[in-house]
């Protein structure tokens, strides 16, 4: 039987289809709509499209941003995605086709697809960064996925961006998403257009002043939330997925930001974090993560 698996973002879907554990078919649905954001109706409307062309019996794997009720197969909360209170079981049973149904928050999905393909037994407690438009996280803790009581453990983008601050209440996905970043330069250059990440490390390469200060502030907020992240969890890994782990001077920055800022001093003395760096890596499934994520639950939740 196909697996369909899909991983839904603000501004289009990644999708691969296994059969028989290999990978069949790879694809990318961008979104035809205006400045509103896209409703939950119309993306499921999108994926049917797909599962639909394949003309077979197929199971169905959906990682998406939102807190999100996997058991009873719900979105709990608005994101890049509105409207979102749709019963996706009976949307779904109009399909015969659709044998079985799976849904998980993306930055969970991404954590899990990330270890599941690393297979290794030393990783018991693990951390998967997503960063895109804003920032994701998914928590590993002893071999389970860890959701926490109200099922938000890991979205670490709705967290306090400054602590010191009283009157500044803004999360930390504006400081530290890569989409948040481009429109943070249109705003100061006063330009419509907003820069892509690609474009972003072009003119950092090319040194222009205000992308480099914005580059350093991301970078920066990036390490910090890492090294929160280590004295919380003590993790055995974290790694960085997303499409800016395609790039290769992004994460020698970041390794250097840290390094630079990893030994923190309290009233007289300093806590020293010796082995972080080590613990650090670049996502080996990059930006397929959560697609990997949901085709490891159709194969292991009942």
């Amino acid at each position: 039987m196909k697996q369909a698996t899909f991983d839904v973002g603000g501004s289009g879907i990644k999708y691969i289809i296994f059969e028989n554990k290999a990978i069949i078919k790879k694809g990318h649905i961008n979104y035809l709509f205006s400045k509103n954001r896209i409703t939950l109706e119309a993306v499921l409307n999108e994926i049917v499209k797909v599962i639909k062309n394949l003309k077979s019996e197929v199971q169905v794997g959906i990682s998406m941003p939102g807190i999100i009720d996997s058991e009873n197969v719900r979105v709990l909360t608005e994101s890049g995605i509105k409207d979102v209170d749709i019963d996706i079981v009976h949307f779904f049973s109009k399909n015969s086709f659709v044998k079985k149904i799976v849904i998980e928050n993306d930055g969970n999905s991404a954590a899990l697809g990330e270890w599941y393909y690393r297979s290794n037994l030393k990783l018991k407690n693990f951390v998967n960064i997503t960063i895109g438009s804003a920032i994701g996280c998914g928590i590993i803790l002893n071999n389970q996925l860890y959701k926490g009581s109200e099922l938000k453990a890991g979205e670490i983008s709705r967290m306090f961006s400054n602590n010191s601050k009283a009157n500044d209440t803004h999360g930390l996905a504006l400081d530290a998403g890569i989409g948040l970043l481009g429109l943070k330069h249109s705003i100061i250059t006063k330009n419509e257009k907003i820069l892509t990440g690609k474009e972003i490390f072009d003119l950092y390469s090319k040194n222009d002043l205000v992308v480099n200060e914005l580059v350093k502030e991301w970078i920066s907020s990036i390490a910090k939330t890492i090294l929160n992240l280590d004295y919380i969890l003590d993790f055995d890994l974290i790694t960085i997925g997303g499409g800016v782990s395609e790039n290769k001077l992004f994460f020698d920055l970041l390794k250097k930001e840290i390094a630079k800022i990893k030994d923190i001093k309290v009233e007289n003395f300093t806590i020293i974090n010796e082995s972080i760096l080590n613990r650090v890596e670049i996502s080996k499934t990059k930006n397929n993560a959560g697609c990997y994520g949901v085709y490891y639950l159709l194969n292991n939740q009942k």
